[in-house]
């Protein structure tokens, strides 16, 4: 069927949704909100107050030019680090204790310094597991955990993987050796792959071809 409403949406404004979480009633996790510009911040949850569906909603970031779209949510608290991860394929990984708390309706501060043409394309938190990085022509790289240094608030992060002019990362997460994903192009193909196909290398390469269009 159809379905139902959930939420609200002024869809000629160009709001999309972008994410959810998922929670107990008496959890006491932090909500993480990042935008494409590299703006952040953290919010107790019981700022945000239970709504019947169909409503707007609250505002949870202030979304300006400056910040850009948000992009990426997470419940987290003190004891989490995170993989923040840009379309040209950096990776800064980052302690949310780091991040300040604040107000719903706030700005945030600058969680990464990104390049000019850059942004933010996924936040994920710390498993200890293998990163994976995927471009959007195909391209996969696989590299340790222990291969990127844990860095403070506002730094440039390193490279992770070499993407050419005409690419960029689209997807990135964390990958143990008996897991596998399914990888989807626009034209209607999916491939399902182990991860164990994906050599663990040196990260800042290029990688390999997981995809032939």
């Amino acid at each position: 069927g159809t379905g139902v409403r959930g939420i609200s949406i002024n869809t000629e404004s160009g709001n999309r949704v972008v994410g959810m979480v998922c929670f107990e009633p008496d959890d006491t996790k932090d909500i993480l909100v990042l935008s494409e510009n590299g703006f952040g911040k953290r919010t107790d949850l019981n700022e945000y107050t239970p709504h019947h569906r169909g409503g707007k909603g609250m505002t949870t970031m202030k979304i300006t030019e400056k910040t850009g779209k948000m992009v990426s949510i997470q419940a987290v608290d003190d004891s989490d680090d995170l993989m923040i991860i840009n379309r040209s394929g950096i990776t800064i990984r980052t302690s949310v204790s780091d991040i300040r708390v604040a107000g719903r309706a706030t700005q945030g501060v600058k969680v990464i310094n990104l390049r000019e043409g850059d942004s933010l394309i996924k936040v994920a938190k710390d498993t200890g597991e293998a990163i994976l990085l995927v471009s959007r022509m195909g391209m996969s790289i696989r590299f340790a955990l222990d291969t990127i240094p844990t860095q403070g608030r506002v730094s440039a992060g390193v490279k992770c993987m070499q993407v050419d002019d005409d690419d960029e990362v689209i997807w990135a997460g964390q990958l143990g050796d008996t897991e596998q994903m399914v990888l989807f192009s626009e034209r209607g193909y999916a491939k399902r792959l182990l991860a164990v196909d994906f050599e663990k290398q040196n990260r800042n390469g290029k990688g390999v071809r997981s995809f032939n269009f």
